[in-house]
């Protein structure tokens, strides 16, 4: 297996890397466990939806390994102690735990669970495309820089891109009119 370990690890974080630099807005959807890399793959996402019995951890302290994507996703996510606590004891946290320290965004019930993520993904569709790859870019930006700085990056996101586009004009316009927005993703 160490042989067999770099290409693993490098194409996994290949994997990941694809997830974080997608323009798109990505959802993951938790019903059950999600142990090891099937943990790390919905932290890559910009959303993680779970049902009320799910699991999620990071058991590879148990075998004397360690989780290089949480180690490097989780401490952004949850502070550095959930972190330790999560990633060196290996336990898998239940989804209201995982809600309560910020990596799921929504907890539905395992009855409608199916349902319940359909309509939460179809509220996302039903925004403007251009609006939901811009505003999740200035989110990005947002993660790692002071607030001087960000606040400089974001508004000229805003004032650059956002604003310059039909979705944006559109958006108000339909807004000021009192009618449901068309979205040309412009």
């Amino acid at each position: 297996f160490p042989d067999k370990a770099p290409e693993l690890i490098s194409t996994f974080t290949e994997l990941i890397d694809r997830i974080l630099g997608c323009e798109k807005v990505t959802v993951a959807a938790v019903k059950g466990y999600a142990l090891g890399g099937g943990f790390e793959i919905p932290l890559a996402c910009d959303i993680i939806l779970a049902s009320q019995n799910a699991k999620m951890g990071v058991p590879e302290i148990t075998l004397s390994h360690y989780p290089p994507i949480a180690i490097a996703l989780l401490p952004r996510m949850v502070g550095w102690k959930n972190a330790y606590d999560i990633i060196l004891t290996g336990e898998a946290v239940d989804a209201n735990r995982a809600k309560e320290i910020g990596i799921v965004s929504r907890v539905f019930g395992d009855d409608n669970f199916d349902e319940d993520v359909r309509k939460y993904v179809k509220g996302l569709l039903d925004k403007s495309p251009a609006a939901l790859r811009i505003t999740k870019k200035a989110l990005r930006a947002s993660i790692s820089l002071s607030f001087d700085s960000l606040s400089y990056i974001v508004n000229d996101i805003y004032l650059s891109q956002l604003i310059k586009t039909e979705d944006a004009v559109e958006g108000l316009n339909a807004f000021l009119e009192k009618r449901k927005p068309v979205w040309r993703s412009k």
